[in-house]
């Protein structure tokens, strides 16, 4: 079973905001110099979207 264009569209739609509020968390941690949280955060922000755009290439083909 494959997956329609919209259910594709979803999942990269929810990925990428996945990846926009992972780098809003690490944004407020900053003002209370959480500095763990913010490289945490900022690296799942980068892993979400950089997952996001390999699934978009692997699913253009």
């Amino acid at each position: 079973m494959s997956l329609s264009n919209e259910e594709k569209k979803d999942i990269i739609t929810y990925r990428i905001e996945k990846s926009y509020k992972a780098f809003e968390q690490a944004k407020m941690n900053i003002g209370i110099k959480c500095w763990d949280v913010v490289a945490s955060r900022l690296y799942y922000a980068a892993y979400y979207a950089v997952s996001t755009l390999f699934y978009e290439i692997k699913t253009k083909r």
